[in-house]
């Protein structure tokens, strides 16, 4: 448990923010935050914070879990339930290309299919964790995961020479962002 805890303790000095949200990367020499944040990394983050939460009996890693997916479904709601991948260091959904970022990943254009996906898991995992604390569950839960995995299913699931598969990234109609299909979402 010990590494466990050195972990944690870092989450707590150098990642969580103010908000609640957390930061997505610092820059090499560690001194300062890069100005953009990810879905793709609160995401993680809060699938992370459910297994600390698991591994330390702590509801205090289920319940900033909640405060991550409060936010998202927030901006889910505000985009036609297409969750933006990408805002500024004030939380607020960036229109164009994040610029900022250092490690080299892969940037999407549109809504990631399998985000939405994966936020739908999180959501009923969060709201599982606290009913077996015996907390009340949020209804903003229960639509989130509802309205995201359907918007996912509409807009996501398409066939491309005969193969069925996700679009991986949708634009903000609904249409899929032409490139690759990724049949490993349907795992999520």
């Amino acid at each position: 448990h010990e590494l466990l805890n050195e972990v944690l303790h870092d989450q707590e000095r150098r990642w969580i923010e103010d908000n609640g949200l957390v930061r997505d990367q610092y820059d090499e020499a560690f001194q300062a935050s890069v100005p953009v944040r990810t879905n793709g990394t609160l995401l993680h983050t809060a699938e992370a914070y459910l297994a600390a939460a698991e591994a330390t009996t702590d509801p205090v890693w289920i319940e900033r879990a909640e405060v991550m997916a409060q936010f998202a479904h927030r901006m889910a709601a505000q985009h036609d339930w297409r969750l933006p991948e990408y805002y500024d260091d004030s939380w607020a959904p960036l229109s164009g290309e994040p610029i900022g970022l250092l490690d080299g990943r892969r940037v999407y254009h549109g809504a990631v299919t399998g985000h939405a996906l994966q936020w739908t898991r999180i959501a009923l995992q969060i709201r599982a964790g606290l009913r077996s604390l015996g907390r009340s569950q949020p209804d903003y839960l229960s639509e989130f995961a509802l309205e995201l995995f359907e918007r996912a299913r509409v807009d996501g699931w398409r066939r491309y020479d005969g193969e069925p598969g996700f679009a991986t990234v949708i634009d903000a109609s609904g249409n899929p962002v032409l490139g690759d299909i990724a049949q490993y979402l349907c795992g999520e």
